[in-house]
């Protein structure tokens, strides 16, 4: 027997057969209340909640009264508000079929076109009866369906183009990491040997400087903006360099290679300009020749080794010219005797051993003359590269390769491949008003409210979910952060940003990467059932 209500919907029958305590219930009707067709077998023969808490209940279902926590035996009823487990299932027949909270079951307030959410309450009050719209209701959600299935389409179309070209682009990044990774050990090798050439270099220059009554004054670079951070070699500079904002380091005055107590450092925020400037040379006087008889004596020795032909001490190491000088220098005594003036090698200059040397040049005839021979002269242009120089040259080209890796590999890291369907947000700011506030998301960098962070990007915390945290800090609170929600649009727009807590931000975008196959697939085959937090 089918029994229906006031509004036409069938109501479910019961008979019971107690035994003892025992009491067996069997629904003699087909169909019930705000179960979805898919749904109906469970409550078919003998009910027990439906999340085993209880088993072999009296006849229960519907009857107002909630007996069963996830309240699956009031299912057509609002008795069991307040869970999520059981909702009330509208068919809509005509329209398209939806799922309410049980809260909203028996209110007063027409949910389901079709009325059957306010069913219990009409069989006690006629007059909250709901009317039956479905069918017209039905027509306008064809229309707004079809339009939906056109615009899914084309985002859906425009998400697989998206998705080749950043697949396309990613493979052209692994085969350029690919290529600079192979090239790295060669730069490497590279680089050792430079230092190493560099460090014989840089000794012999210390052991000319000491030779002149100097100290082997040197700059000593350092990393990480403090003059006591891991040293830099490769970047150590003369005492006459001029040392530039932004590095740090330390002038070793004595030039043994580590920071005393008494010798100026500086941060990335200071420079000494020249370490001569801080270093006083020994005795405190600019020019120990001047004033000390060991130091003259020395520079005298110096001046001796420099009246005879100058080989650099890069190419003295590099080709084996020191041996070839001792063995000469008979000869070259004497052929040095004829020249009228002491001939001065540029590497000398360099160590500013020319200055004693150009006190031997005769006078020039006239002013002009004087205050050309005055200048120190012009580095050799065509001149080799120095150990140090090339060492520098070595570590830039392995730095400037490190980095293009590091560069290519986070642009393919900030985008997983299940995510290349965004691709086309990479570098590029949407931007919204909303009330007094312009707010702009830069993907995949940093988020804005005007001028006050919301965050950097973070990551991908689900299919359509994104966070940028780290913002500026409320006042006696967290750090702002901004939870970004995609959803499916043929267009990149932003579309609402607001507060729902404080200092959390949530921020609505649309983009083609956000669109699903299964809704396109569901207006074609009309199962869309509309969820309880969902509008029609």
């Amino acid at each position: 027997m089918r029994v229906e209500d006031s509004l036409g919907l069938p109501l479910i029958l019961f008979w019971s057969c107690c035994v003892g305590n025992y009491c067996s219930v069997f629904a003699t009707a087909t169909e019930i209340l705000g179960v979805a067709p898919a749904e109906q077998s469970k409550y078919s023969g003998t009910f027990s909640c439906l999340d085993g808490s209880k088993a072999a209940l009296p006849p229960v279902v519907n009857d107002e009264f909630c007996d069963c926590a996830d309240g699956s035996d009031e299912p057509g009823t609002g008795a069991c508000a307040g869970q999520s487990a059981t909702l009330f299932y509208c068919r809509n027949e005509g329209s398209t079929p939806r799922q309410l909270y049980a809260s909203r079951v028996g209110d007063g307030i027409c949910d389901c076109c079709d009325g059957s959410d306010e069913a219990s309450l009409a069989s006690r009050k006629p007059s909250a009866k709901c009317p039956n719209n479905c069918v017209e209701l039905g027509k306008r959600e064809a229309e707004a369906a079809k339009r939906r299935m056109e615009e899914l389409h084309a985002a859906l179309g425009k998400q697989e183009e998206i998705r080749k070209a950043a697949l396309a682009e990613r493979k052209v990044w692994a085969d350029e990491i690919r290529q600079l990774e192979e090239q790295l050990p060669q730069l490497e090798a590279a680089l050792e040997a430079a230092k190493a050439a560099a460090n014989v270099e840089r000794e012999m220059a210390v052991a000319a400087e000491k030779a002149r009554g100097g100290t082997g004054c040197r700059w000593r670079q350092t990393s990480a903006c403090s003059p006591t951070g891991q040293r830099e070699p490769s970047m150590d500079e003369t005492c006459d360099s001029e040392i530039s904002m932004g590095n740090s380091g330390f002038c070793d005055c004595d030039g043994d290679g580590v920071k005393g107590a008494e010798e100026p450092g500086y941060d990335c925020k200071s420079t000494p300009g020249t370490c001569e400037e801080v270093c006083p040379r020994e005795g405190g006087e600019p020019d120990p020749a001047a004033t000390q008889p060991e130091a003259a004596a020395a520079a005298a020795e110096v001046e001796k080794v420099e009246e005879k032909p100058q080989v650099s001490e890069y190419a003295k190491w590099m080709d084996g010219a020191s041996e070839a000088l001792g063995e000469g220098d008979a000869e070259v005594a004497g052929a040095l005797a004829g020249q009228e003036k002491p001939q001065v090698s540029e590497y000398a200059k360099w160590m500013e051993g020319a200055e004693a040397n150009a006190e031997a040049v005769p006078a020039p005839a006239n002013q002009a003359a004087a205050e050309s021979a005055q200048k120190p002269s012009e580095p050799d242009a065509s001149a080799a590269p120095s150990a140090i120089e090339e060492e520098k040259k070595a570590k830039k080209l392995l730095d400037e390769n490190s980095a293009k890796i590091s560069t290519l590999q986070a642009k393919i890291d900030v985008l997983p491949e299940e995510y290349m369907g965004y691709a086309t947000l990479a570098g590029k700011t949407l931007k919204k008003k909303v009330s007094e506030f312009t707010y702009s998301v830069e993907f995949f960098k940093r988020a804005n409210q005007d001028s006050t962070s919301l965050g950097n990007w973070k990551g991908w915390t689900g299919p359509r979910s994104a966070t940028f945290d780290g913002g500026r800090a409320c006042w006696q609170g967290p750090d702002r952060l901004l939870n970004v929600i995609f959803s499916c649009g043929l267009e990149e727009e932003l579309e609402d940003v607001y507060e729902p807590s404080r200092c959390v931000y949530e921020a609505t975008v649309k983009h083609p990467g956000a669109c699903d196959p299964a809704e396109l697939e569901m207006l074609r085959t009309g199962s869309r059932v509309v969820g309880p937090k969902e509008e029609l």
